[in-house]
């Protein structure tokens, strides 16, 4: 039922299904219960290429041309500099926050929150707007759950930033703090500090980080994994495309 509700397939508050209203309409509601909520917008708020758009005025190219193929804030940093890849980061997080900080705002139901913050990160990572090759969400995901418990998530922060700075690779510190806040939210609802919503949103989309940086994962195994502003090179062509064949 968890699946269900993220995919909009059953009602967040009382598991009614079949939901009213068309895919692409931007509040839908359940006949059941009369919940009113959004949905699509959180995509299409997540979907916004921040990292291609600054590459683009930077460096006149597309960033996902050079080292990792993708959009996100680590590839901005080795491809055009720390203080752009340090914009899209703050960028990202904010396409993370503002969707969940509007639901809050008009809903009570912590469901429609974490639905909300999936499809951001189902935004980023397969983008629309930019032929659905994004990123893996990690800027938008700590966006996300600061909004969504900002109290226990924001001490993660410097978590993230120590491990950083101690190992100098981006992957594991993205890797740790996606593991740190799914079982904090899971812990936290299991001690009745937290929603359930919360503790989906923190394990699936922890979990959805984690499988998005497989290939990272395989080369820190290798010992071949690049440092923060390593590994910037322009890639092979069809490089990306058959990566992406994989994802």
């Amino acid at each position: 039922q968890v699946v269900g509700r993220a995919l909009r397939l059953v009602c967040p508050r009382c598991g009614a299904a079949p939901l009213f209203a068309g895919w692409f309409r931007m509040h839908e509601g359940c006949a059941a219960c009369g919940l009113r909520y959004e949905r699509e917008p959180g995509y299409f708020v997540g979907a916004i290429p921040f990292g291609v758009i600054v590459g683009k005025l930077v460096l006149g190219e597309d960033v996902r041309d050079y080292g990792s193929g993708k959009m996100g804030a680590t590839n901005v940093i080795r491809t055009a500099g720390a203080k752009w890849g340090i914009l899209v980061m703050l960028l990202d997080a904010l396409k993370g926050g503002v969707p969940v900080l509007i639901t809050r705002a008009y809903s009570g139901e912590a469901w429609v929150w974490a639905v909300a913050a999936t499809f951001v990160l189902i935004g980023h990572a397969w983008p629309v707007y930019v032929g659905f090759r994004g990123g893996r969400g990690v800027a938008s995901f700590a966006g996300a759950v600061i909004a969504l418990n900002p109290v226990w998530a924001l001490p993660v922060v410097p978590v993230g930033a120590a491990i950083l700075a101690i190992t100098r690779i981006m992957s594991v510190m993205s890797i740790a703090v996606a593991a740190i806040v799914g079982v904090m939210f899971v812990v936290l609802w299991l001690a009745g500090a937290g929603p359930a919503a919360n503790a989906y949103f923190g394990a699936a989309g922890g979990a959805f980080i984690i499988v998005l940086h497989r290939a990272n994962i395989e080369r820190l195994l290798a010992g071949t994994e690049p440092k923060l502003g390593q590994g910037g090179q322009r890639r092979a062509p069809g490089q990306q495309t058959a990566e992406a064949s994989q994802t």
